[in-house]
């Protein structure tokens, strides 16, 4: 992979990464407002879906850095 490849490939995963943290901010209040508006302060069933985003999203920051760094030496 040339050096312009490798940016762009970061960047993707860069942007896939602020998705997934997006998506978990967007759960998370949606859950805050119901449970608001309903009295009802019990969690959530999405434990599963925050964590596989917060994963995905850590991962895709980390790799896309790397990449883009590693673009940017080339």
């Amino acid at each position: 992979m040339s050096g312009n490849d490798l940016e762009l490939t970061g960047l993707g995963l860069l942007w896939l990464g602020a998705v997934a943290y997006g998506l978990v901010l967007v759960l998370r209040n949606r859950h805050h407002n119901k449970a608001h508006h309903t009295g009802d302060p019990r969690t959530a069933r999405t434990g599963g879906l925050e964590a596989g985003l917060l994963f995905v999203g850590t991962a895709g920051l980390l790799l896309g850095l790397g990449l883009f760094m590693l673009g940017a030496l080339d």
